[in-house]
C-alpha cells in the first residue's frame, strides 16, 4: 500500500503469485472502503472517503477469508458507526476469498487530521480554497473551516 495511514496484512503463504494476489486484494479492499464517504466531510463541502480521512486503522484478511477492518472514529460522539459498518460490509461482501467481514471501531479519541492521506489533505485544501477558506497555519487542517474576513 502506498498510503501510510492504512496498516494492512494478508495471511497467506508467500509465493510470488499469492503475494501479488494479496496486494491486489488489499488495494481493492481499500478502494472500496474509500468509496464510502465520510458524512462529516461531505457536510462541510469537502467530501472524502474513509481511507482518505485516515479513519481506516487496519485491514486484515485471515487465511480463512475472514476480513477484519479496524476503524478510527473522528469523535467519541460519532453516531455514524452503524452506517460505516453496513456500508463497508456491503461493499466488501462479494470480494473473492472473503467469507466474512467484521468492522471494529475504536473509542474516537485517537484520530487527528494528520492521519489523513496526502491525497485527502490535498483534496480538502482544494475544496476549501474553492470556497475562499484558508487552513490555519501551524494548526493543521481545521475540522470546522474558518472563513477569512475581508481585510483580515
Amino acid at each position: 500500500m502506498t498510503e501510510k495511514s492504512v496498516a494492512t496484512a494478508v495471511a497467506a503463504t508467500h509465493t510470488d503469485e499469492q503475494t501479488h494476489t494479496g496486494e491486489h486484494l488489499l488495494r481493492e479492499i481499500n478502494r472500496r472502503i474509500n468509496s464510502v464517504g465520510d458524512p462529516c466531510s461531505v457536510a462541510h463541502g469537502s467530501p472524502l472517503g474513509l481511507v482518505d480521512m485516515g479513519m481506516v486503522e487496519s485491514v486484515v484478511v485471515g487465511g480463512d477469508g475472514h476480513l477484519r477492518v479496524g476503524m478510527r472514529l473522528t469523535s467519541p460522539s460519532c453516531y455514524m458507526v452503524g452506517y460505516f459498518a453496513e456500508e463497508i460490509r456491503e461493499r466488501l461482501a462479494d470480494l473473492p476469498r472473503i467469507t466474512q467481514v467484521t468492522v471494529e471501531f475504536d473509542n474516537g479519541l485517537d484520530w487527528t487530521p494528520q492521519l489523513m492521506t496526502e491525497s485527502g489533505r490535498h483534496k480538502r485544501r482544494q475544496a476549501l480554497a474553492a470556497r475562499g477558506i484558508e487552513e490555519r497555519v501551524g494548526v493543521g487542517l481545521p475540522l470546522m473551516p474558518v472563513a477569512r474576513e475581508a481585510g483580515a
